[in-house]
């Protein structure tokens, strides 16, 4: 596995651990990474390779900066987890409007917290 990948997969266990834990008191790193992002995207999808390629090289311009978490399964579908800044000029709506736009779009919803 890449870096990104193994620090991916420890962010969804470290995540996953606090929801079915929550007597774990976060330690200060964890607190860290999760103040880092401004918003938690969430793309659901069937196929995790054809959204990653569609989404991610309209990145630059929706957001000033961006991390992938990985993904996790919820029912029938996939989802793809990042964590965002949006960029001055962009707002929330820009952001699903930019994602529903896709021709040929494999995602099956967006969601930004």
């Amino acid at each position: 596995m890449s870096p990104e990948q193994l620090e991916a997969l420890a962010d969804r266990a470290i995540r996953r651990i606090k929801r079915t834990d929550q007597s774990l008191k976060e330690d200060e790193s964890v607190k860290e990474e999760a103040e880092r992002y401004e918003r938690l995207l969430r793309l659901k999808t069937v196929d995790v390779e054809a959204a990653r390629a569609a989404c991610e090289p309209r990145f630059g311009v929706l957001f000033a900066r961006w991390k992938y978490y990985g993904t996790i399964r919820e029912n029938d579908v996939r989802v793809l987890e990042y964590g965002v800044d949006l960029a001055d000029t962009v707002t929330p709506g820009v952001v699903t409007d930019a994602f529903d736009g896709i021709p040929d779009s494999p995602l099956r919803g967006t969601e930004l917290r």
